[in-house]
């Protein structure tokens, strides 16, 4: 087991990441959170976020954050105004042999309708640049990683009667993403990409 471990340890590949942002809030948010999670390599790879003492790096990656940016919540809105006429009671008629017949009685009513489309998205773009141990440039790849939101819904105002209001909400109240949590998922998107990339390189 002994001799299995080292050779395992002389098989391996040392790859050192160096993440840079030109976006100083939203990209600093990304770097931080691939820094925390880790990247991850495989069996005969191993990537290092931070360089590590006696280490020997065979490899470096730099990664540049070129853009990070979420977009505000945008709402896309058409409406429709309903009038129907809706039964609101009866009326007795008695005919000229003391028959009663009962009359509806009705009442025009209105509501709109609003159809809404409720959006936000976030996108990251990404440079990496890998390096052999002699600082030559081994491959350079641009990455995306994005997060998208959308919601679509109805809602009324006006009277509940009509009968277009059925299955439409009551207000246009949304629940969109924080923009944290946003950049998150971004930056989750883009270290699962990275990984493949870094595993790509033929760095193995």
């Amino acid at each position: 087991i002994s001799l299995q471990n080292e050779a395992l340890s002389l098989g391996r590949v040392y790859v050192l990441l160096d993440m840079a942002t030109r976006w100083y809030f939203d990209g600093n948010r990304v770097i931080n959170q691939i820094d925390a999670w880790g990247v991850s390599g495989n069996r005969w790879q191993v990537i290092h976020t931070s360089e590590k003492p006696g280490v020997h790096y065979d490899y470096r990656a730099a990664l540049e954050i070129i853009n990070a940016s979420v977009s505000p919540d945008t709402w896309n809105t058409t409406s429709n105004t309903v009038t129907e006429n809706v039964q609101v009671g009866q009326e007795a008629v008695k005919d000229t042999n003391g028959v009663v017949t009962y009359k509806p009685i009705y009442k025009e009513v209105c509501a709109t309708i609003y159809y809404v489309n409720a959006s936000k998205n976030a996108t990251v773009t990404a440079e990496l640049n890998i390096y052999d141990a002699t600082g030559r440039r081994l491959r350079s790849d641009m990455i995306w990683a994005s997060d998208n939101f959308s919601e679509n819904f109805s809602y009324y105002t006006g009277d509940a009667r009509v009968s277009a209001t059925n299955g439409c909400r009551t207000s246009n109240t949304v629940f969109f993403p924080s923009d944290w949590t946003m950049m998150d998922n971004c930056a989750r998107d883009l270290r699962f990409r990275l990984e493949c990339l870094i595993d790509e390189a033929d760095v193995q």
